[in-house]
């Protein structure tokens, strides 16, 4: 299964790093399966697939559902020295295609090992929901779904874990069965860190604070003072500095270094 770590902080003397996650499938053969979860195995088929849009190439996902509960599960590997919890939304490209797949929610979920059960059915793995206040799809859609990052069981879930998202749809093999099952498609599923989790001073020997384009940053007489964007750039230096120092930066995230003091700031 394909990673690509996408650096959003960098190393910097006990710093953290941040990086977010995507599933982007284009490593994985043509019909490749992947695991679901439903009531029964043959209620979820989940499949690598070319793309089968006009217009667009690369692998896509496939997910075919003839019962409700069912939906598809990835298996991730969060960054090390962090847990769920420091993550706080999942998009991905959808497609809905046919069948039961308008006007749902989309659930997502996640497990330390391979879940069993059904989908939708346990708000305990629950981490996030979204309305999809729509019928079939005429493109690709972007989903982007909030995700409860401050939930004590998100802490609980590091290393590798199992992600369940989608929706809960009638098929073929339902109680009421429907004419047709549901197919809807997925690619580049992602999941996000909280940028403001890794916003973390090391050593207090200053305080810092940020308003909508600028830091500000009260320390002791004779420090020495630097900002540093995410490229490594130098946006601002002072030495020998003291007091309250404001200054004007653009939105993003920075590093301020005073003395051997590190902390990683986000400005709006």
């Amino acid at each position: 299964m394909k990673k690509i770590y996408t650096l959003i902080a960098f190393l910097f003397c006990l710093g953290l790093l941040s990086a977010q996650i995507t599933e982007d499938f284009e490593d994985m053969s043509i019909n490749t399966q992947l695991s679901g979860i439903g009531w029964s195995p043959d209620h979820i088929t989940a499949e690598i697939v070319a793309n089968p849009f006009s217009g667009s190439q690369g692998n896509v996902l496939q997910v075919t559902t003839a019962n409700y509960n069912a939906a598809p599960v990835l298996e991730i590997t969060l960054e090390a020295g962090t847990t769920l919890s420091d993550y706080n939304s999942l998009q991905f490209q959808g497609y809905f295609a046919s069948g039961d797949i308008g006007w749902k929610t989309i659930y997502v979920e996640a497990y330390p090992s391979v879940p069993t059960g059904q989908f939708a059915n346990d708000e305990n793995v629950r981490l996030g929901e979204w309305e999809r206040a729509k019928g079939e799809s005429s493109g690709w859609e972007a989903i982007d779904i909030p995700i409860n990052q401050n939930d004590t069981y998100s802490e609980t879930l590091s290393g590798t874990i199992y992600i369940a998202f989608g929706i809960s749809a009638n098929g073929t093999m339902s109680d009421n069965p429907a004419a047709e099952d549901a197919v809807w498609y997925a690619d580049d599923i992602t999941l996000s860190p909280d940028v403001s989790t890794f916003t973390k001073t090391i050593k207090a020997d200053a305080e810092i604070s940020t308003a909508p384009g600028n830091v500000t940053i009260a320390s002791k007489s004779g420090s020495n003072i630097a900002i540093y964007s995410l490229s490594g750039a130098k946006v601002f230096n002072q030495d020998n500095a003291g007091g309250n120092i404001s200054v004007n930066v653009a939105p993003g995230l920075y590093i301020v270094v005073v003395d051997n003091t590190t902390t990683k700031v986000v400005v709006q």
